[in-house]
């Protein structure tokens, strides 16, 4: 079931304006009224949901005229205690769309939610698919990009075997979960350097989608965690890019003004086109 919202759309450095798309409740389907909505709160340049009752994705899509049949999740971070749903949700699509791709910007339960919030992206991946003919994407060409926390959901989902984490719900349940191709940016969550591997949950293998994986060496928390799984990646042939950055810190979005930020969305789009847009 769809129900109309109105997004904020806020170009990087420029002016605000208002623009309406479509939202998806993940789980339910009956459409919930107005003041149940997922609300954002805004703090100068800073837009977040601090709260989600009602996970859900909403849907940016291409001018037809350059839609490559490509479909993205997007999961924003926040340490799964909120989402930074603009610089890691609304911009990302924004790019994504420019690259003729549909994205899909996801609100995973929180705060402190994570058992359900891997329901959430699992459930997404399985909706995306199932309706992948009236979106106008190939099934086969389902993506998911994630950023901190959402990068640590996006490695999750990529697990294989694909482990079900919930009691099937409908016919959409029916469909994988797990995604043709992984963008993991700053991912969290994947290991430190004292613990000298991936958690033991994390499970890569055979069906295992070809992943692009960003970071920086002065990013504390994730700089480990992304070596450690592009070498589990390698361990057992599963295509991996990783490109680690000296500088840039972390939760830097597509945000130019710093060097991480403005590098790494080019390195992911060559990829894309090598890899996936083909």
């Amino acid at each position: 079931m769809r129900l109309k919202i109105i997004t904020l759309l806020l170009l990087i450095g420029s002016f605000t304006f208002a623009q309406e798309r479509d939202a998806v409740l993940l789980w339910s389907g009956d459409e919930p009224a107005a003041d149940e909505t997922n609300p954002t709160t805004r703090k100068g340049w800073y837009e977040g949901i601090f709260e989600v009752n009602h996970p859900l994705y909403t849907v940016y899509g291409p001018k037809p005229e350059f839609n490559k049949n490509i479909g993205v999740i997007v999961c924003p971070g926040g340490g799964f205690t909120h989402l930074s749903i603009r610089k890691e949700g609304y911009e990302v699509a924004e790019w994504l769309n420019a690259l003729g791709i549909t994205a899909f910007v996801l609100e995973y339960s929180v705060p402190e939610k994570k058992d359900q919030a891997i329901r959430d992206i699992q459930r997404a991946v399985r909706k995306v698919r199932y309706y992948a003919e009236k979106l106008n994407i190939d099934p086969d060409k389902i993506g998911v990009i994630g950023f901190s926390a959402g990068g640590n959901l996006g490695a999750r989902v990529s697990c294989v075997p694909e482990k079900v984490n919930y009691k099937v719900v409908d016919e959409v349940d029916k469909e994988s979960s797990i995604p043709n191709f992984t963008m993991l940016i700053y991912p969290g969550g994947l290991g430190r350097e004292a613990d000298a591997g991936l958690p033991a949950h994390l499970s890569f293998g055979e069906g295992t989608p070809p992943m692009f994986i960003f970071g920086t060496v002065d990013d504390k928390v994730t700089n480990f965690g992304s070596l450690y799984l592009a070498q589990e990646l390698m361990k057992k042939n599963i295509p991996v890019e990783l490109h680690i950055l000296p500088d840039g810190g972390h939760g830097y979005g597509l945000r130019s003004n710093n060097v991480a930020g403005k590098f790494w969305p080019s390195l992911a789009e060559e990829w894309l086109y090598k890899y996936i847009c083909n």
